[in-house]
């Protein structure tokens, strides 16, 4: 794998944001968020497939929040 699959974790940042803050929700924050995530596995001299994997989580844990909250 040379490339990361972020999709899916903006897409399950922005529903989540529009859903907890559906006026003021910015959606650029999502790419903060993964620019974030970025920097801190970089920094830790983490490998891509590492990296995908607690995007991967990452993007669950948002799903599964969402979820909750909307019921």
């Amino acid at each position: 794998m040379t490339t990361l699959n972020t999709k899916k974790y903006i897409q399950a940042h922005d529903d989540l944001g529009r859903f907890r803050f559906p006026n003021s929700y910015d959606s650029r924050l999502a790419y903060v968020s993964l620019a974030t995530i970025l920097e801190m596995c970089i920094n830790n001299k983490m490998g891509i497939s590492q990296i995908q994997k607690m995007i991967d989580e990452m993007t669950q844990n948002e799903i599964n929040l969402l979820e909750r909250l909307s019921k």
